[in-house]
């Protein structure tokens, strides 16, 4: 399902917003490769309400109704040049990791948030990220997005406060509260991995912030 792609696609370019576990690390390799992991977890609070809110689910279906499956997590990698891609899936988390062979000719680099030279590696994510990630999707996937109501897309400017009582003045408060008090979890490293770079910023920060946020390693 398409709203399925469009969860995964915003984990896995560290723009995952409805989820309260997010993980992205990437490691550059010493040519024009890098290795990519990420992972994406849903409390089952949070998962329930998703589903609900995006179709995802009917009370009385008696199949498998995860938001997110290992094939959708391979699909994603791949399309956006990975290979050697792996997948695991345990309880509410998700995990995947595969190899950029060409860094420099995938759709993350053209976008912007990954980029790579002889001796950094850098990660980027801001509104113009985020708005070329949305350009590039088809009506329906943009309708799916829409739910959010980004200030980095809408142009809206306001704070984390305001965002989390405009989302809870339609879905409710705790969904709200998912969305802009959950963290990712960024974490960049060297080609011998001796050099590390680990932060983490809240969604709502993220997702209320005018300017872009930037992370690099150097080796």
């Amino acid at each position: 399902m398409k709203n399925k792609f469009i969860l995964l696609l915003t984990a896995a370019l560290s723009l995952n917003f409805l989820s309260c576990k997010s993980q992205f690390s990437v490691q550059a390799g010493n040519d024009d490769s890098a290795r990519v992991e990420f992972s994406i977890g849903f409390s089952k609070k949070a998962a329930s309400m998703l589903q609900e809110l995006m179709g995802a689910v009917s009370p009385d279906s008696t199949t498998d109704n995860s938001i997110i499956t290992e094939q959708d997590a391979a699909n994603l990698l791949r399309s956006v040049g990975a290979t050697d891609v792996k997948t695991a899936a345990k309880s509410d988390l998700m995990c995947a990791n595969g190899t950029l062979k060409e860094l420099s000719k995938t759709k993350i680099h053209s976008s912007k948030i990954l980029s790579k030279t002889a001796n950094s590696l850098t990660v980027s994510i801001g509104a113009a990220q985020i708005n070329s990630i949305y350009e590039s999707m088809d009506e329906e996937s943009k309708s799916y997005f829409d739910l959010l109501m980004v200030p980095a897309l809408t142009g809206e400017e306001m704070n984390v406060k305001e965002y989390n009582e405009l989302l809870a003045s339609i879905y409710g408060p705790e969904l709200a509260n998912e969305v802009t008090n959950g963290t990712l979890q960024i974490e960049l490293k060297s080609p011998d991995g001796k050099k590390s770079v680990k932060d983490s910023i809240t969604l709502g920060q993220l997702l209320t912030s005018s300017t872009t946020k930037s992370w690099s390693v150097k080796w």
